[in-house]
């Protein structure tokens, strides 16, 4: 019985992995650079995390630069939707721009801020893979971030961007210093620090 019901879930993972991947492709076929639209629920990566929408400006071209926000929320909680009507602001403004999910801190899953960090990089690669599909810059971009996606933003940009792909990082009350002892008397803080960094804030 067990076998059963183990097999009857990975069918069900299977079919909803290929219906979100049609859906994803539904979305693009029907872009007309012309005009402005926005993608929703675009899967970057594996994880059910890895997803973004993303306003695209009209008249754009494969030089349109993009901006990616990045939510809020310890590291731990947030959604894109934080950044719902700031996305549709950008592309008014003719700049194509995503927010994203990306994968919480745990220490039950393993996941620190390398594996954060490489998810924000993650959809950064994936968009730029969609430059001609998408009619965006393939290597002009920005990332931005809110609380806790103010420091990935930052970490991203700094140590993660070996082929300058990202030229323009901004921070919106992002923590830098982990180990400042002012911060550090916020309820809670050391805590959500050392579950971000995966070790003790012993350096």
């Amino acid at each position: 019985m067990k076998t059963i019901k183990t097999s009857f879930l990975l069918v069900l993972c299977v079919l909803f992995i290929h219906a979100c991947k049609k859906a994803d492709q539904w979305q693009e076929n029907l872009l007309d650079s012309k005009h402005s639209q926005t993608l929703y629920s675009i899967s970057y990566g594996s994880d059910n995390r890895n997803q973004m929408d993303i306003a695209l400006p009209k008249n754009r071209t494969t030089n349109t630069p993009v901006v990616v926000l990045i939510h809020g929320g310890a590291w731990v909680m947030g959604d894109k939707s934080y950044f719902a009507t700031d996305i549709q602001k950008f592309a008014d403004a003719g700049i194509a721009c995503a927010t994203i999910n990306y994968r919480f801190a745990s220490d039950k899953k393993g996941l620190h801020n390398a594996e954060i960090v490489a998810d924000i990089r993650m959809a950064v690669d994936f968009i730029s893979s969609k430059s001609d599909a998408w009619h965006v810059s393939p290597d002009r971009f920005g990332i931005a971030g809110h609380s806790a996606g103010g420091h990935s933003a930052m970490m991203t940009a700094y140590a993660k961007n070996e082929d300058g792909k990202i030229k323009a990082c901004a921070s919106w009350a992002g923590p830098i210093d982990m180990i400042d002892a002012d911060q550090l008397k916020i309820t809670g803080s050391e805590e959500l620090f050392k579950l971000y960094v995966g070790h003790p804030l012993n350096s």
